[in-house]
């Protein structure tokens, strides 16, 4: 009937207002601890989610399983700004209201309450939420493949808010998934950085290998006199037309033009060849370049020409070389190991 409709309407619109609240928070919970992952969270931001919380849990309406998931998501906060004796009690204070929810079970796992989250019998739409602890706890392990394997299967069934935000670290995770177990500690710590300077090229060639030995030896030398070493051999030198090379320090950051001019010197002296004869800018004289952001009077023009044709670097979007910007460390590496074969 029209009345007992009305009744079911009534019922059910506070139940699903509080689920709308509970979802906002947990959307927020959720950036903040993705943010986290990756070294952005803003503490004040944290501080102002967890006055939100508490004016929600003053709601004497509130259902019980409502206040139970609120009261994990604010463990959850706390634990993320070092506040563990508070997020313990937020987890004991959850458990005593409403077991098995699915916030308190992660907020448990996440205090090492709870070990294995494969021994909780959960519901099957809630499987997604321990793939992604699996995610994350692989990323911190650096498993990344095995990472972004748990980001992807996550994603299909967790609200899409999940995939917004963590979709940052499961595509950090895919970029270093080529660091090895041989990798030093050392050259790991610089790979995951998200640029490079000179001195930090220097180093890592040094650690991983013996490319430069040619040039820096076994010799105990400052990082300027290495790089002054390098320069003095021309590996700074651009192929097209002259550019100084003397106000570039280990500190200069290492730009993706100026990655292609010290690759493309260092394929071609250990191959014996001349990269001092620019034919690729002679060769599109007629027709202009390929690139886009490559002007045909770069001097470095045939640098990034010859790396972009011999796979040593990429063009990021697939059009453009984007010389400005820093090249990724885990670029840097591919295109040294494509040199040292």
């Amino acid at each position: 009937s029209c009345a007992s409709l009305q009744e079911d309407i009534r019922i059910s619109t506070p139940k699903d207002e509080e689920m709308l609240v509970v979802a906002s928070i947990e959307e927020k919970v959720i950036e903040l601890d993705a943010q986290s992952m990756q070294g952005t969270m803003i503490k004040a931001t944290a501080e102002q989610l967890l006055k939100e919380i508490k004016l929600k849990l003053e709601d004497k309406n509130i259902s019980a399983a409502v206040q139970a998931n609120l009261l994990a998501l604010q463990g959850r906060v706390n634990l993320l700004i070092n506040r563990k004796s508070s997020a313990d009690l937020d987890y004991q204070n959850s458990q005593n209201i409403y077991k098995g929810e699915i916030q308190g079970i992660i907020l448990g796992y996440r205090l090492g309450k709870i070990q294995d989250l494969d021994k909780i019998a959960l519901p099957k739409n809630q499987k997604a939420y321990v793939l992604l602890e699996k995610a994350l706890k692989s990323y911190t392990e650096e498993n990344y493949i095995q990472s972004v394997a748990y980001f992807d299967e996550a994603f299909i069934t967790l609200p899409d808010f999940y995939k917004k935000n963590y979709t940052p670290l499961r595509n950090k995770a895919w970029s270093l998934r080529g660091i090895s177990t041989t990798t030093t500690k050392e050259s790991a710590e610089l790979l995951k950085q998200d640029s490079l300077t000179l001195g930090d090229m220097i180093q890592y060639i040094q650690q991983e290998g013996n490319l430069l030995y040619k040039y820096l030896g076994n010799f105990k030398l400052s990082e300027k006199e290495k790089l002054q070493k390098l320069k003095t051999a021309g590996l700074f030198y651009s192929v097209n037309s002259w550019t100084d090379v003397n106000n570039l320090t280990p500190s200069t950051p290492l730009t993706r033009i100026l990655a292609a001019r010290f690759l493309w010197n260092l394929y071609n002296d250990r191959r014996g060849t001349i990269s001092a004869s620019p034919k690729y800018a002679k060769a599109f004289m007629q027709t202009g370049s390929p690139i886009p952001d490559l002007p045909l009077n770069s001097p470095d023009f045939d640098a990034v020409i010859g790396c972009v044709e011999r796979e040593i670097l990429e063009l990021p979007d697939g059009v453009h070389f984007q010389p400005d910007e820093n090249i990724h460390p885990m670029e840097l590496k591919a295109g040294l190991e494509k040199i040292g074969k």
